[in-house]
């Protein structure tokens, strides 16, 4: 699972490189040379989304845009998409970022939006990252390990 303001972009392009010919790979953005997207887009059976989510509009737009994975989809779209099976089959794995760290790194991706915007109004006013929902099922984990930073290797420098 890809989570958000983790390196997921970095760990992609490092794990494509060692993925197989019927791997899924989604595009990245900004492009990375070398980093060769496969098998992420076509067409997929909407009705499980449908059904169990009860997501019609989203689950016809991807549809429409043949948009079957891509970055930071949601485990359980994951898990219909995919199958019982392969779900089950599949180690799944994220990251999760040191929650202070996550918001201060969403805040300063966000400056673009609202240069003048303070730090102060914007814990305030925005909505603060959370990816829990990507990597969760009902309510609980749905990975088979959540990395997360261990702060005390961290040196008083960093």
């Amino acid at each position: 699972m890809k989570t958000r303001k983790t390196a997921g972009t970095s760990i992609e392009v490092f794990l494509a490189r060692h993925l197989g010919p019927d791997a899924i790979i989604t595009p990245v953005k900004p492009v990375v040379e070398g980093h060769t997207p496969q098998h992420y887009d076509g067409w997929f059976n909407p009705v499980p989304q449908i059904l169990h989510q009860r997501q019609v509009k989203p689950a016809l737009s991807d549809l429409k845009r043949r948009r079957t994975f891509y970055n930071h989809i949601p485990a359980a779209r994951i898990q219909e998409r995919i199958g019982a099976k392969a779900w089950r089959t599949y180690f799944k794995f994220c990251f999760e970022r040191d929650p202070w760290d996550k918001v201060v790194s969403w805040y300063y991706y966000r400056l673009w939006q609202d240069p003048d915007m303070s730090f102060d109004e914007f814990v305030r006013t925005q909505e603060l990252p959370s990816d829990f929902d990507l990597y969760s099922l009902h309510g609980s984990v749905a990975m088979d390990f959540v990395g997360s930073e261990d702060r005390s290797q961290r040196s008083a420098g960093h």
